[in-house]
């Protein structure tokens, strides 16, 4: 049995909590190509989903023994970017890509989100994007993708 004073982050936990959550944060904030083809009110709710995602993973870190707390982090880091990536691009160019393409980057989007949070998207939501992608347009386009990186699916 765990002890809860285990459970509790130490003020060096913390620190470094901090820390790891900083230099997450500042590499997606740097990182204009994550976000360059939205509008700006697009551009900041993926920001803001984004940070609240690092965040999460930065608290889970901080309880995690320090020579895995920083590539659990990294590999975090690694999924948001990857997401942000796909719904950037997805949003800007989904109605002209051709099939193969929007396969391999809805698949992309999908694994990195199984990497993220455990959960993959539902099948049936990228299809519809799949099929419906050359009538939707890009607002509709970010709504839907929003949709599908905030909602948990047990599959």
């Amino acid at each position: 049995m765990i002890e809860d004073s285990n459970l509790q982050p130490n003020e060096e936990a913390r620190r470094r909590m901090r820390r790891l959550h900083k230099n997450a944060a500042e590499s997606i904030l740097e990182n204009n190509t994550l976000r360059d083809a939205l509008t700006d009110d697009d551009a900041q709710e993926l920001l803001d989903w984004a940070m609240a995602q690092l965040k999460q993973a930065a608290e889970v870190a901080m309880l995690l023994p320090e020579e895995t707390a920083e590539s659990f982090m990294t590999e975090r880091v690694t999924a948001v970017s990857r997401i942000m990536r796909q719904v950037n691009n997805l949003t800007a160019k989904l109605p002209h890509m051709a099939t193969e393409d929007l396969q391999f980057r809805l698949d992309d989007l999908s694994a990195a989100l199984q990497t993220l949070t455990g959960f993959a998207p539902h099948p049936t939501d990228l299809q519809q994007l799949l099929v419906n992608r050359h009538a939707l347009d890009n607002q509709t386009i970010f709504r839907k993708l929003m949709q599908i990186i905030t909602e948990r699916h047990m599959e």
